[in-house]
């Protein structure tokens, strides 16, 4: 993949939780935010509503595993499953979908039926080469500066293969090492110092509540 290369900054903000373009403001905002580089944002700094452009999203194993669970008893992950079932259905076929080895390897462990399952679901998927040098070098600073817990490499690999791959979003419900809001500032600041982009780290439970605003639905 094409690097990206370090440039002046945009005058547009991009948050990762309201997904709003906004003026730049250096000052400390209550949103996570991060500047993209000049040239990242679609037609000249127009929000993705106003370009209709389809969205490159790496589906991390999260979301897989809720899209192919079972039946459960459990509230929160019904509501988990259903909520990834009703992505899957109303966004993703206006989306390039993306996985790498890393979601395969983990969607393969465990039950057979279901292993199978999430790997039929993700078979049309594109599959992202995560053993680049880049990845890897990109995946060891975010467990080095502490983005990512040191023990968590496949964790970072997911983060750094979106990043170096230039996705638009990485879809996942892992909110400790991944969408949380606590850390999220310091992986975005670690993947610009290396000059990438950073993709937009979000739940699909978040995705589908600012769909309109990026075109997808009334």
């Amino acid at each position: 993949p094409a690097r990206r290369t370090r440039g002046s900054v945009s005058l547009h903000r991009f948050c990762n939780f309201c997904w709003s373009a906004r003026p730049l403001d250096r000052g400390r905002g209550n949103c996570v935010e991060y500047a993209l580089l000049e040239g990242d944002m679609p037609s000249g700094g127009k929000t993705m509503e106003e370009t209709k452009q389809r969205l490159k999203v790496y589906c991390e194993t999260s979301f897989w595993s809720y899209l192919n669970g079972g039946r459960t008893p459990l509230s929160h992950i019904a509501v988990k499953q259903a909520l990834t079932h009703q992505w899957w259905q109303d966004i993703a076929p206006a989306c390039d979908i993306y996985v790498s080895q890393y979601v395969e390897d983990e969607s393969s462990d465990g039950n057979s039926e279901f292993a199978d399952r999430r790997l039929e679901s993700m078979a049309d998927s594109t599959w992202l080469d995560g053993t680049l040098r880049e990845v890897l070098s990109l995946a060891d600073s975010l467990m080095r500066n502490h983005a990512v817990p040191e023990d968590e490499t496949t964790d970072a690999s997911h983060i750094a293969t979106a990043a170096v791959y230039g996705m638009d979003v990485l879809l996942t419900w892992n909110c400790r090492h991944m969408a949380n809001p606590v850390t999220l500032p310091k992986t975005a600041s670690i993947i610009r110092d290396a000059g990438y982009q950073c993709p937009i780290i979000i739940t699909p439970e978040e995705f589908l509540n600012r769909k309109e605003e990026f075109g997808y639905g009334n």
